[in-house]
């Protein structure tokens, strides 16, 4: 996913404070939390295939992270 995820409010009673939710910045704690860089094979062929744009973007990411 090229693009960022927005940041959001998320909508809750009326009475209570607008949070704002930050999709993006939660999956990269996740991500670095349970060590996904260590389960995930990216070497193996993405299904399914990413456009051609697509796979030239996710193969300079790897390729800066040094997983591939």
């Amino acid at each position: 996913m090229q693009d960022m995820i927005p940041v959001f409010t998320l909508p809750l009673l009326p009475e209570d404070s607008e949070v704002i939710l930050d999709l993006q910045s939660i999956l990269h704690q996740v991500y670095d939390q349970r060590r996904y860089n260590l389960i995930i094979d990216y070497q193996q062929k993405i299904i399914p295939a990413l456009s051609k744009t697509d796979t030239i973007w996710a193969a300079n990411i790897l390729n800066k992270q040094g997983l591939r």
